[in-house]
C-alpha cells in the first residue's frame, strides 16, 4: 500500500539537540563569507542596521551575539590599541634621550595622526575595508613615518650649534634635507607598490598592511615638510613670550633706584 495512502508526510528542519544560556534557549545561525564580495565585517555592519532591528521589534525579548571572525576582530582591535599606545611610549623615550628634549619629540611625532589619514585614503583609494592587518600596517606605520620629522629636527638642531639664526636653520634644514626625505618615502612606497597590485589569492591576506604603510608615509611626507618648520618656529614664538614675559617680571620685582 502506498504510505501516501494512509499517511501525510512533510519536511522540516529538527533540532539534534537543545542548547541553554543562562537559562535561555539559544540557537546558533552560521555562514561562510565570500571575502571577494564583503568582509566579515561589513556583512555583520549590515546585519546590524538591517535585520537586527526587525528582529528586535518583532522578538523583544531576542538577544542576539554575533561570534566567529567579526568577534575575533574586534578583540584583536581592542589589543592592537593597548600596543599602539605602548609603541608611541618606547617612541617617544627614543627621541627624547638622544635629543635632550620634552618638547622635540612631540614636533617630531605630529606626523603620526597624518600617517593615519593617509593610510585610510589609502583603504579608500582602493575601495578596501580596514581590517585587524590594516591595523598591524598602522602600527608599523607610526615608527616608520617619524624618521623624516627625525631627519629635519634632527639638522636643524646641527644649524643651531653652529649659531646660525632660528629661522635660518629651519629654511637650511628643509632645503638641505628635501632629497633624502623624499627618497626614503618614494622607494619606501615603490617597493610596496607590486604588492598593492597583486591579485593573487596569497597576496590579498597582506594588502591592507601594505596599504597602511605605503600611502601613510607618503602622505605624511607631504605633511611633514609644512608641519614640522611650523611646529619649530611656534616653539621660537613660545619660547620667546616667555622669556620676555620672565624678563618683565623681574623687572617689576627689582625696579631701579629713582634716586632722591
Amino acid at each position: 500500500m502506498p504510505l501516501q495512502i494512509v499517511a501525510s508526510v512533510t519536511e522540516e528542519y529538527q533540532q539534534t539537540e537543545r542548547t541553554r544560556i543562562g537559562g535561555l534557549q539559544a540557537y546558533y545561525v552560521s555562514a561562510s563569507v565570500d571575502k571577494t564580495i564583503l568582509s566579515p565585517t561589513e556583512l555583520v555592519q549590515q546585519l546590524q542596521e538591517t535585520l537586527v532591528p526587525t528582529l528586535l521589534q518583532r522578538y523583544p525579548d531576542l538577544d542576539i551575539h554575533f561570534a566567529g571572525e567579526a568577534e575575533e576582530q574586534a578583540e584583536t582591535a581592542g589589543s592592537m590599541i593597548e600596543l599602539f599606545i605602548i609603541a608611541m611610549m618606547a617612541v617617544y623615550i627614543l627621541l627624547a634621550v638622544p635629543l635632550r628634549s620634552y618638547f622635540q619629540p612631540l614636533i617630531i611625532m605630529t606626523a603620526i595622526p597624518f600617517g593615519l589619514v593617509g593610510a585610510i585614503l589609502g583603504h579608500w583609494f582602493n575601495d578596501m575595508m580596514l581590517s585587524v592587518l590594516s591595523f598591524n600596517g598602522i602600527v608599523a606605520l607610526s615608527g616608520v613615518v617619524v624618521n623624516d620629522s627625525l631627519l629635519l629636527v634632527s639638522r636643524f638642531n646641527e644649524n643651531r650649534k653652529q649659531d646660525i639664526p632660528y629661522r635660518e636653520a629651519i629654511i637650511e634644514a628643509c632645503t638641505g634635507r628635501i632629497r633624502p626625505v623624499l627618497l626614503t618615502s618614494l622607494t619606501t612606497f615603490a617597493g610596496l607598490a607590486p604588492l598593492l597590485s597583486e591579485t593573487s589569492t596569497q597576496a590579498q591576506f597582506i594588502i591592507p598592511a601594505a596599504a597602511s604603510l605605503g600611502y601613510g608615509i607618503l602622505f605624511a611626507t607631504v605633511i611633514t615638510l609644512i608641519i614640522i618648520p611650523a611646529m619649530l618656529m611656534i616653539q621660537y614664538d613660545v619660547k620667546m613670550l616667555f622669556s620676555s614675559q620672565t624678563n618683565v617680571s623681574e623687572t617689576n620685582a627689582y625696579p631701579e633706584d629713582s634716586g632722591c
